[in-house]
């Protein structure tokens, strides 16, 4: 804290950086940041913190030995979501405290990468993976790390004594195609994306093999509209052995046709990444195109137009083994483009769809078993959300179509609202557990809070004896 409280005084000595604001504290490895955050780092610097940042890699060749894990570390889901949970008490900490948080280093192996490892196909897909799995945990940001020309994985590399990158000899590496593939993936308007890890089921001979997410607009924090539909899933087929057939419909994605305008979906489109296996830099296609020396893509693009998704079965998204897609639903040939959004109120909630979808990564049932004394709703709402799998928040101030089961007994019960863990079937026959949250008569001093969501919520319901969110 003091080394910190040194440079941070040098910084801001300099005229054009006074209070200029900084990220920190950029620990990896064995340090604690719930620790460090809680014992006065944050006390003492938060008014000049943008970033609360961590650098983290799964392995290192620091010291001239070979890395623990091979190949098949990285080709495996379950690995990544447990490397995510480094420091996440931190980051949680840190998220609840206002702060964003980002990644500011990774890559597959500390110290340049590692020969087979790095500069591989595999490490590609798992590079996506890990960002996307950082996104869903509520990350801000992720930095890939690259180095000086030679280093195993590197972006791009220019030939010896030649850096200009229209002249031959400079070369790609495997993992520059991740950021073509996350950059399309997590593209907004400005307003931001938010990812949630749907644990899709692998193929009983592969476990672990796939990994999907969805991909929702934040939309405009200002309004309050954070019920939009999900416009992109990704899938990623880690196996080797031939094509995916991933069934994209309710169990798989979280979304049925009658929730959020998906109704109206009858075909999407989709980009393949593919490579001829999991070891190998070379043969990279991304939509049909490769991309050159310069990190240029040269060929035609080429996009792959699925139909049937709004049928209660679904659609088949051929994924290659070994490969990824983005299945695009808001293209401009995905017939969901200009389909209604919202169901009810578009005002009604004031919960972002990135709040709760960060929260969703988090496993941890002993909080939803035993809420502390003190949790206040929206936190109890938060953690019953938690073990909710397939999220989608909706505010039903008007009649509620389908039928909604609702237990006798609260799993949460709070002074102005109890919240129940129940079932819902649509109109189309199709049966989701949801969380259901009951407001109570509303009472004075909620109308005078404080809290202007919870003041505006409260207010958007004031003639109603009962309001049902319902969490899906």
């Amino acid at each position: 804290i003091d080394d910190y409280a040194n440079i941070l005084g040098q910084i801001h000595s300099i005229p054009e950086l006074v209070n200029a604001p900084m990220g920190g504290p950029t620990i990896c490895c064995s340090w604690d940041l719930y620790t460090l955050l809680t014992n006065g780092y944050l006390g003492a610097f938060r008014a000049f913190l943008k970033y609360l940042t961590i650098q983290h890699y799964p392995q290192n060749n620091c010291f001239a030995q070979p890395p623990a894990f091979d190949i098949g570390y990285f080709t495996n889901h379950a690995n990544v979501v447990g490397l995510s949970t480094y420091n996440l008490q931190g980051v949680r900490y840190a998220q609840q405290e206002g702060l964003n948080v980002s990644m500011s280093e990774f890559n597959s192996v500390a110290c340049g990468g590692y020969p087979g490892v790095s500069n591989t196909f595999a490490a590609l897909l798992w590079t996506i993976d890990y960002a996307l799995q950082l996104a869903s945990l509520g990350y801000t940001s992720a930095y890939i790390h690259t180095r000086e020309p030679g280093v195993t994985y590197n972006l791009f590399d220019p030939p010896a004594a030649n850096l200009d990158q229209n002249m031959p000899g400079w070369t790609t590496g495997a993992p520059y195609h991740s950021l073509l593939f996350v950059t399309d993936a997590l593209h907004s308007e400005g307003k931001g994306m938010a990812v949630v890890d749907l644990q899709a089921p692998s193929p009983e001979n592969a476990a672990n093999s796939v990994a999907a997410y969805a991909i929702y607009p934040t939309g405009d924090s200002s309004s309050g509209i954070a019920r939009m539909p999900p416009t992109r899933f990704v899938i990623i087929n880690y196996a080797a052995n031939g094509p995916l057939n991933f069934q994209f419909n309710q169990n798989n994605t979280g979304v049925t046709p009658a929730i959020g305008g998906l109704m109206s979906i009858g075909k999407v489109n989709v980009k393949q990444l593919t490579a001829d296996a999991l070891p190998t830099n070379a043969n990279i296609t991304w939509a049909g195109q490769v991309v050159d020396g310069g990190g240029n893509l040269q060929g035609t693009p080429t996009n792959i137009t699925v139909t049937g998704c709004g049928s209660s079965k679904g659609c088949t998204i051929e994924v290659p083994g070994p490969g990824a897609v983005v299945v695009y639903l808001d293209g401009p040939d995905s017939s969901i483009a200009g389909a209604p959004n919202t169901t009810g109120d578009p005002n009604a909630s004031q919960t972002s769809t990135e709040e709760v979808s960060s929260l969703m990564a988090a496993n941890e049932p002993d909080n939803i078993a035993h809420p502390p004394s003190d949790v206040s709703e929206l936190e109890s709402m938060k953690l019953l959300a938690q073990e909710v799998r397939n999220l989608r928040i909706l505010d039903i101030v008007d009649e509620l179509q389908g039928e909604l089961e609702v237990p006798d007994t609260p799993r949460i019960g709070g002074g102005y609202a109890d919240i129940y863990h129940g079932k819902w079937t649509s109109p189309q026959g199709d049966t989701i557990e949801v969380a259901i949250k009951v407001f109570k008569k509303p009472i004075q001093r909620y109308r005078s809070s404080d809290d202007s969501a919870l003041a505006s919520r409260v207010e958007k319901v004031s003639s109603f004896t009962q309001l049902i969110m319902i969490v899906v």
